[in-house]
């Protein structure tokens, strides 16, 4: 019986005569698990700052640019000659 892992076989694991010393592998394998934990752990971590951080940038305001009061009655009144000559030109 081979012993894999991470893709490895781990002749370290074998005793004389080829049988698996399975409280080594056991051992080993909750070793590894454990810093795995702690590696998760980190990356779990390095991703909530970066949310967090994501949240306290303020973000550009996307859509329509507001007018001021003058630049609406600008458009108000070259909207109101345009449909006036659209109106002129049906009849």
């Amino acid at each position: 019986m081979d012993v894999v892992t991470s893709g490895h076989v781990h002749s370290a694991f074998y005793q004389r005569r080829g049988t698996v010393n399975i409280n080594r592998v056991i051992r080993d394998l909750y070793e590894e698990k454990t810093r795995l934990d702690h590696v998760i752990a980190s990356l779990e971590e390095v991703q909530r700052i970066a949310v967090a951080k994501q949240d306290q940038t303020p973000r550009k305001k996307r859509g329509r640019k507001s007018m001021d009061g003058q630049a609406r009655q600008e458009v108000s009144e070259r909207m109101k000659k345009y449909w006036a000559a659209r109106r002129a030109g049906r009849a």
